[in-house]
């Protein structure tokens, strides 16, 4: 409050009284110290960049916690990550007065679902604020040892469609406020765009020192490698003997798959390969269903140029009710591929009614390939004996189809020979 004062005299020089002005600067200084605490906000958050290059993920926690309990005039405060899956408190820190003041015993994994209102920010996704906590909702009582709570505040850090970390202060003097809540959420969000851009460092790190260990590999590969004549077997540097898959797996990202080749198909299969010469052999008939025709044409066309030396044709239908219609009208496919969304009739529900009004279709090879690779679907298509492939356009999404196709056209042959 600011006084301003002035005296008068009458004609005698007399003082005959006193003139007063008061001025209330309370909203004033309110302001100012709003301002102070803003210029003090930036500057922590500059200097908490500047931190962020020398700290480890613990000691930074610490720093930004110990920060917001004292920022917010509170005595207790905690920083908490979440599980990427959701279910899971990573219980990580505490301020230090809360440690010297409490006894009580945590896990270091605390279920989301059995956690009290302490984690209700999580479930709203929104700072929660408790200013009478003894008597807020969704509790589920304190630890024995644990500081006794009069006011509390939760604020999480959510990022795309989860959420990454939760601040929570507690037994502040005062009701806690917007203020309070808008303060601490600025300052984890810059947290938390830290760690995002160190994960992001650290993945590109890990990435190049495999990079650097792959380029060793190669190089390693292109000397002379010793490979048994008989047997095929390739001898390490140490002198050991070992298969072509073991020898390359270790040393490159390569994953092998086994098949047969066309030209040992032959020699270990003669009776089916002559077979397919002659002139009453049938072709193999492939049932392609998928709405893009695009992929179709495609698809065909990769597929024909990888599997040359088979014989086989496709029939193609645009939906599910078309392939329905195709084998209600004598189509005997030796293999169905199909997509799972479709209009009409989706890929798993198709199978089902080829299941119940086709059931000499029943051994024949399925593979569903599609962009939707929820575990359901995959789920659904796996009970209806049918092999799940997420829709791509490289070669090696093709190859594996191949791989799979050529063996499941030769076990079919083999069924129908009795072999």
């Amino acid at each position: 409050m600011i006084i301003s004062k002035a005296t008068y005299t009458d004609t005698s020089k007399n003082i005959a009284g006193v003139v007063g002005i008061f001025i209330d600067i309370t909203e004033r200084k309110q302001a100012e110290q709003r301002l102070s605490e803003e210029v003090a906000l930036k500057n922590f958050l500059l200097e908490l960049f500047k931190k962020a290059l020398s700290l480890t993920d613990k000691d930074l926690y610490d720093y930004v916690l110990d920060y917001v309990v004292r920022i917010t005039g509170s005595t207790i405060g905690f920083f908490h990550l979440v599980s990427e899956d959701q279910k899971n408190v990573i219980l990580t820190t505490w301020n230090t007065e809360a440690l010297n003041n409490c006894t009580a015993a945590y896990a270091t994994h605390y279920p989301l679902d059995q956690a009290g209102n302490w984690v209700d920010c999580v479930r709203l996704r929104r700072p929660v604020v408790y200013n009478e906590f003894p008597s807020s909702p969704n509790q589920k009582g304190l630890p024995e040892g644990h500081t006794p709570i009069k006011r509390f505040m939760s604020v999480p850090v959510v990022e795309g469609d989860k959420v990454r970390i939760i601040f929570g202060v507690g037994n502040k003097s005062e009701e806690y406020n917007e203020l309070d809540a808008g303060r601490i959420q600025v300052v984890a969000n810059d947290l938390q765009r830290i760690m995002t851009q160190r994960r992001a460092e650290e993945a590109l790190k890990e990435e190049s020192r495999r990079l650097q260990q792959a380029l060793d590999e190669v190089r390693t590969l292109r000397g002379i490698v010793p490979i048994c004549a008989n047997c095929k077997k390739i001898r390490d540097d140490k002198g050991f003997w070992n298969q072509v898959e073991k020898y390359v797996s270790e040393r490159t990202e390569a994953e092998f798959s086994h098949g047969i080749c066309p030209d040992c198909a032959k020699k270990l299969y003669p009776d089916i390969y002559k077979e397919k010469k002659m002139n009453d052999m049938e072709r193999s008939v492939i049932l392609l269903v998928d709405d893009e025709e695009d992929f179709r044409m495609i698809f065909i066309r990769q597929i024909k140029r990888i599997l040359k030396d088979l014989e086989f044709e496709f029939i193609e239908a645009s939906d599910g009710e078309e392939a329905l219609k195709l084998l209600k009208g004598g189509a005997k496919p030796s293999i169905i591929i199909l997509d799972y969304a479709m209009p009409k009739i989706n890929g798993v529900e198709l199978l089902r009614r080829i299941d119940r009004d086709h059931n000499d279709l029943y051994d024949v090879p399925r593979i569903m390939i599609s962009g939707y690779a929820q575990k359901e679907i995959i789920s659904e298509a796996q009970s209806l004996r049918c092999v799940f492939f997420g829709k791509n356009t490289d070669n090696i999404f093709y190859q594996q189809i191949c791989q799979y196709m050529a063996n499941a056209l030769v076990d079919l042959a083999h069924k129908k020979k009795g072999v």
